[in-house]
């Protein structure tokens, strides 16, 4: 079908089974990034919450609480 409508500029089938692969690589190193970057987030949050409870705490003490 491909054939008749591009005639003989249409993609050899190996050509396109390299841009699957090329694709599906390139989606799977971008979703193992964000994954990555949403438990950096995840890190900076959980050491962001310790630090204002710490501060908290501190505050607390100075103020003879």
């Amino acid at each position: 079908m491909l054939v008749k409508v591009y005639g003989d500029n249409t993609m050899k089938k190996t050509a396109v089974y390299k841009w699957v692969e090329l694709f599906l690589r390139e989606e799977k190193a971008s979703l193992t990034k964000r994954d990555r970057d949403d438990q950096q987030q995840a890190e900076l949050k959980k050491t962001l919450q310790i630090f204002v409870t710490l501060c908290l705490k501190i505050v607390g003490w100075l103020s003879g609480a």
